[in-house]
């Protein structure tokens, strides 16, 4: 597809449905345990990935009431989710400190994290309990919690 100055050749096609694929396959084998946990709490639950350097919702379960930004392929940074930080916190070292050094803290809420040092404290607890926390962070008046898929789910 000819899009101005660039050429989606076949590589790019390649990446995109591989991609698709892997994320389809994730959804499928995350769907029951999901599903059963948010029917037993009521709360919402969603599934997300690394997107460059985002948080990307992947697939969404409501709960009694759904969550105010629940939404399927929303965008979000990952220093103040739940999910960013679980997901931030068990990456590769060399690429979890290229995505602190490019993190811009944008202030959402009060309790927002707004630099480097306190990010890296939660990261680390993070790392010792295996739980991920979003006091409102980025929105008042919700929190979240999160827990990283750490094995191998091919």
């Amino acid at each position: 597809m000819r899009d101005n100055a660039y050429f989606h050749g076949p590589n790019f096609t390649e990446l995109a449905v591989a991609v698709l694929l892997q994320n389809t396959e994730l959804i499928a084998m995350a769907t029951p345990p999901l599903k059963r946990l948010a029917a037993k709490c009521g709360e919402t639950v969603n599934l997300s990935v690394l997107s460059g350097e985002d948080l990307q919702a992947v697939a969404l379960w409501d709960g009694l009431v759904a969550a105010p930004t629940s939404e399927v392929d929303s965008r979000k940074p990952l220093y103040c989710t739940a999910s960013g930080k679980a997901l931030l916190a068990f990456l590769l070292r060399t690429r979890q400190v290229l995505i602190l050094e490019n993190t811009f803290f944008e202030i959402l809420t009060p309790n927002t994290i707004d630099n480097t040092a306190t990010l890296k404290s939660d990261l680390a607890m993070v790392q010792a309990c295996g739980l991920a926390m979003d006091n409102e962070e980025i929105i008042e008046g919700t929190s979240y919690v999160a827990v990283p898929i750490l094995e191998e789910w091919r």
